[in-house]
């Protein structure tokens, strides 16, 4: 059972479950969602592990985005 109290949980629910290139676009835009996501199925092409290595290559707007969708969808709010 996902804990709502968690930010971090919500996010990796988030990232496990719901995101890929339409939630790239949705947060994005089209141009920087394809970046993002481009990067992201590079670095995680043959291990999800490597998943943090690519969220710590996003700056800080982008870590944002996708912690308040995260939040917004897995969260208590």
């Amino acid at each position: 059972m996902i804990n709502k109290n968690n930010p971090v949980e919500c996010f990796m629910y988030y990232m496990y479950n719901r995101w890929c290139i339409n939630e790239a676009h949705l947060l994005f835009g089209k141009s920087l969602g394809d970046h993002i996501y481009s990067k992201w199925t590079e670095k995680t092409k043959y291990s999800i592990d490597k998943t943090m290595l690519w969220y710590g290559d996003l700056d800080k707007t982008c870590r944002n985005k996708l912690y308040e969708r995260a939040i917004e969808l897995y969260g208590n709010n």
